[in-house]
């Protein structure tokens, strides 16, 4: 096989601009109707297993407020006295 027959065979691949166009407004269509509130989301995965859901989600809650600056501020706050 030549450099020219593998230059041939990839560019079979290659999508035509309109294609691509059609895919990316396809995906796009998609992607918006799909789209939900994050409150939604979180009352749905409470709405399965209340009491596990309900402890993982107080676990990420205090994860992100011991990351978070603000929870610096009391952490500091509360080893100074």
């Amino acid at each position: 096989m030549t450099h020219d027959d593998l230059e041939d065979s990839f560019a079979s691949l290659e999508l035509a601009p309109d294609a691509i166009d059609r895919i990316e407004s396809a995906a796009l269509a998609s992607f918006d109707a799909s789209q939900r509130s994050l409150t939604a989301e979180w009352v749905d995965l409470l709405r399965v297993r209340p009491a596990l859901n309900g402890a993982l989600t107080l676990a990420a809650a205090l994860a992100l407020l011991v990351v978070s600056p603000l929870g610096a501020l009391l952490v500091a706050l509360l080893r100074r006295e």
